[in-house]
């Protein structure tokens, strides 16, 4: 799971630059990262069966679903109110702050 967020703040840390490199070059295009949130998904059907029942019982009331997951997405790749914003780190779609290490 560290390669997993690592991989995360690189993406994050990857699209600041972008910005800051097509605002430089006076290129109307955002770059933004964002966080969908914990998603249910398959993941677990690859760990010990006795795992993935006792976390699928868990997880299905603390994870969103997979629409719930994507609406971040899709906020900030087709919300008006998004068009122009560059630079910036989304979360449950609004504009959050992330871990000071992905500055």
């Amino acid at each position: 799971f560290r390669a997993y967020g690592q991989s995360k703040l690189c993406n994050i840390l990857h699209a600041n630059e972008l910005a800051k490199q097509l605002k430089e070059d006076g290129v109307n295009i955002t770059a933004n990262s964002l966080h969908p949130g914990a998603i249910m998904t398959n993941l677990w059907c690859h760990f010990n069966s006795y795992l993935a029942v006792a976390a699928g019982a868990v997880v299905k009331y603390m994870f969103k679903t997979v629409p719930q997951g994507a609406a971040t997405t899709c906020y900030v790749a087709l919300h008006p109110q998004v068009a122009g914003v560059t630079g910036e780190y989304f979360l449950d779609n609004n504009i959050a702050k992330p871990l000071p290490i992905a500055k």
